[in-house]
C-alpha cells in the first residue's frame, strides 16, 4: 500500500515536470513565435518599401523609355527636316528659275522668241565670268567648253523625218558618260517673228459693214489749218474709219393681232398673239436676254456690271433679275445641251477635264469649290456642273460612253479608265509642260526636241483621215516614241538625277503613264494631246475672276448649259448672238427637233446655204 502510494507520488511528479517542461516549450515557441511575427511584419514593411521603390523604378524607366522615344521622333523629324531642306537648297536655283519663268515670262511654251533665253544667256555669261574671273581667253572663244554632264541617251535621227528636224543632229559620246548618252544641238539659232512677205499694209475694212455717209466741214480752228493765210477747197476725198454707237437700251412697242380662236375641241377663246419669248410675259425680249447671256458667258461681264451699264442710260434692272432670266433661258435650250451631249458621245475619242467653279454655302458667309467637268469632241464641248470633284461624277456623266477618253493623271477619273470599254489615252501636251519647268537644260532640251518632232509630225498627219493617219503613226510616230522611252528609262537608272527633281519628276510621271501616252498611235481619231479641252477651260477661267461666285447650284447648273451652246458655237465659227437668236426662234415654233439645231448641224447646214425655216 506504502509502495503503491509512492510510486504513484513519483508518476505525479513526473507528470508535473513533464507539464512544466511543455509549458516552457510553449512559452519558448510563442516567444519564437512573436519574434517570428514581429521579423514578418518589419519584412512585410521593407517588403512593402521596396515594392514601393520598383514601382518608382519602374515609372521612372517608362518615362525613360517615352522620353526616349520623344527623342527619338525628334531626332527622325529633324533627320528629315534636314534631308528635306538640304534637298530645297540643292534645288533652291530651280524653284527660283521656274518662279521667274511663271512670273517674268512668256505664257507661251514656245522657245522661238528671243525672250525665253534671256535668262539661259544670262547664266552662260555669268558662268563664262566665273570661269575666266572676267578675261577671255583664246581657246575658249574657239570652241565652248564641254562640262562632262550629258546625259542624254543616243538616238539615231529616222530617215523618214521631214528636212526641218535637221537642226537635231548626233554627237560624239564622251568617255565621262552613260554608255548611249549624246547632245542634241540646233544649228539655227532663236528666231523671233518675221514679218509676212505679202504684209503691205493695213487691213481693208469690211465691204458686208453698214456705211453711213456724212460730209465734213473743218472749223476755222482745224490744227492743219494754223499759221494758213489762205485755203481753198478743190476736191473732196472719202476716208473711211471705223465707227460704233454706244449701247442703248430702248423700249419696242409692238402692236400685236387679238385673235378670236375656235380651237378643235369647239371651244372658243380671245387671245393676244404676241412674239414668243422664253420668259412669258416678262418685260424682255429674247434678244435682250440672248444679248445678256452672252455678254456673261462669252465677254465675261457678269450681271451686276451689266446692271450699272444699264443704269447709265437710266434703265433700271436688278442684278437678281438679269441671273433669273439668264436661268429661264438655259432651261429653255437645255434640250439644245442634251442633242450636244449625244453628238459628242457618238465620237470615238473624247477628251475630259475640270476646274474650280465657287459656290457660295447656304451662310452665305464663305464659298466651297465646287467643280464644273468638260467633256470635248468634234462637235463641241459640254459642260456639267457638281459640287465636289469626286469621280463618280464624270463616270456617271459617261455611263453610256463607249470608246477612248484622253485626261490628264488625276485619280477620280480612275474608276472611268479602269472599265473594259473605255480606252485610256494620255496628253502628250502635260509631259511636255512637265520637262518645260524643269531646270536641267541639257535633258530638257532633249526632251522638248524630241516630243516637238512628235507634233511636227501631226502636223504633217493634220489632213489625213483617221485610217492612214493610224498608218502614218505606227510607220513615223512608233520609232520616236521608242527613242523617247529609252531616254527616260535612261535618266531613271542615273543615280546623278534625283527623284523629286524637275527632270526625276518629269521622267516619273512619263513612264508612269507610258502605256497611254503611246496608245494614240493605233487610233487615227486620237489627238496627241488634250488641248482641246484645255482651251476649253479657259473661259470660266476668266469668268471666274470677274463673277467670283454663283449664289446657287441651279445658277452654276443653268451656267454650265449656256457655256456649253455658247462655246460650242464658237468652236464651229458661228457668231454665238445671231445662231442663239435664230435656235430660239425654231425652238419656239418647234420647226426643227433639237438635234437639227446644235451648233455642229448649224454650221453644217450654213455651208450648204441652207438656213431655218420661217
Amino acid at each position: 500500500m506504502v509502495i503503491h502510494r509512492l510510486f504513484t507520488m513519483s508518476e505525479h511528479e513526473q507528470l508535473c515536470r513533464e507539464i512544466e517542461r511543455l509549458e516552457r516549450l510553449c512559452r519558448r515557441q510563442q516567444a519564437d513565435c512573436d519574434t517570428l511575427s514581429r521579423r514578418a511584419e518589419r519584412l512585410e514593411v521593407e517588403n512593402h518599401a521596396l515594392r514601393c521603390e520598383r514601382d518608382e523604378a519602374v515609372a521612372q524607366h517608362q518615362a525613360l523609355l517615352t522620353e526616349l522615344r520623344q527623342e527619338r521622333r525628334q531626332h527622325e523629324d529633324t533627320r528629315q527636316n534636314l534631308e528635306q531642306l538640304v534637298h530645297t537648297c540643292a534645288h533652291l536655283d530651280e524653284r527660283i528659275k521656274a518662279h521667274m519663268r511663271r512670273q517674268f515670262g512668256a505664257s507661251s511654251e514656245r522657245l522661238r522668241g528671243m525672250d525665253a533665253f534671256i535668262p539661259e544667256l544670262l547664266e552662260h555669261l555669268a558662268e563664262w565670268d566665273a570661269n575666266n574671273d572676267g578675261n577671255p581667253r583664246a581657246e575658249d572663244a574657239q570652241e565652248p567648253r564641254d562640262d562632262g554632264h550629258n546625259a542624254v541617251a543616243t538616238f539615231p535621227k529616222p530617215a523618214t523625218e521631214p528636212a526641218a528636224h535637221s537642226t537635231i543632229a548626233d554627237s560624239p559620246v564622251d568617255a565621262g558618260e552613260a554608255a548611249g548618252e549624246t547632245d542634241v544641238q540646233e544649228s539655227d539659232g532663236p528666231k523671233g517673228r518675221r514679218r509676212p512677205a505679202n504684209a503691205g499694209g493695213r487691213n481693208p475694212i469690211p465691204a458686208h459693214l453698214p456705211r453711213r455717209s456724212s460730209t465734213y466741214v473743218p472749223p476755222a480752228d482745224h490744227p492743219a489749218l494754223r499759221g494758213t493765210l489762205t485755203h481753198d477747197q478743190i476736191a473732196t476725198a472719202v476716208v473711211s474709219r471705223y465707227e460704233i454707237d454706244s449701247v442703248m437700251a430702248y423700249v419696242a412697242d409692238v402692236t400685236c393681232p387679238v385673235m378670236r380662236i375656235t380651237h378643235a375641241s369647239g371651244a372658243v377663246y380671245q387671245e393676244t398673239l404676241t412674239p414668243p419669248t422664253v420668259t412669258g410675259r416678262s418685260q424682255v425680249s429674247d434678244a435682250f436676254v440672248i444679248h445678256s447671256a452672252i455678254d456673261k458667258v462669252a465677254d465675261h461681264l457678269p450681271s451686276y456690271r451689266q446692271s450699272k451699264r444699264l443704269e447709265r442710260f437710266d434703265c433700271l434692272i436688278e442684278r437678281s433679275k438679269i441671273c433669273r432670266w439668264h436661268i429661264t433661258l438655259a432651261t429653255f435650250i437645255k434640250p439644245l445641251w442634251e442633242a450636244i451631249f449625244a453628238e459628242i458621245q457618238a465620237e470615238p475619242v473624247i477628251g475630259i477635264d475640270d476646274t474650280v467653279h465657287r459656290l457660295v454655302v447656304a451662310d452665305r458667309s464663305v464659298c466651297k469649290q465646287g467643280r464644273l467637268w468638260a467633256i470635248s469632241g468634234g462637235a463641241g464641248i459640254c459642260y456639267q456642273f457638281t459640287e465636289t470633284r469626286e469621280g463618280k461624277w464624270i463616270t456617271g456623266l459617261l455611263e453610256d460612253y463607249s470608246g477612248a477618253v484622253m485626261g490628264d493623271a488625276y485619280k477620280g477619273h480612275n474608276r472611268l479608265l479602269q472599265r473594259e470599254d473605255i480606252l485610256a489615252l494620255f496628253c502628250w501636251a502635260h509631259v511636255r509642260r512637265k520637262f518645260f519647268d524643269a531646270a536641267d537644260k541639257r535633258r530638257r532640251k532633249i526632251m522638248i526636241a524630241l516630243i516637238g518632232r512628235l507634233y511636227d509630225l501631226e502636223n504633217t498627219l493634220a489632213t489625213l483621215p483617221p485610217d492612214e493617219r493610224a498608218v502614218q503613226r505606227q510607220q513615223r510616230a512608233q520609232p520616236i516614241l521608242a527613242q523617247i522611252h529609252e531616254t527616260l528609262c535612261a535618266w531613271q537608272a542615273d543615280p546623278t538625277i534625283l527623284p523629286k527633281s524637275g527632270i526625276g519628276r518629269a521622267t516619273n510621271y512619263t513612264l508612269n503613264l507610258w502605256e497611254g501616252l503611246k496608245r494614240y498611235c493605233t487610233i487615227g481619231a486620237a489627238p496627241i494631246d488634250n488641248n482641246r479641252t484645255e482651251r476649253g477651260m479657259r473661259p470660266n477661267a476668266l469668268h471666274r475672276k470677274n463673277s467670283l461666285f454663283s449664289a446657287t447650284v441651279k445658277g452654276a447648273e443653268s451656267y454650265a448649259i449656256l457655256l456649253t451652246i455658247i462655246q460650242s458655237a464658237l468652236m464651229h465659227g458661228l457668231n454665238p448672238e445671231t445662231y442663239l437668236n435664230e435656235v430660239v426662234e425654231a425652238m419656239h415654233h418647234q420647226r426643227l427637233p433639237a438635234a437639227q439645231l446644235t451648233p455642229a448641224a448649224y454650221a453644217a447646214r450654213e455651208k450648204t446655204g441652207c438656213k431655218l425655216s420661217s
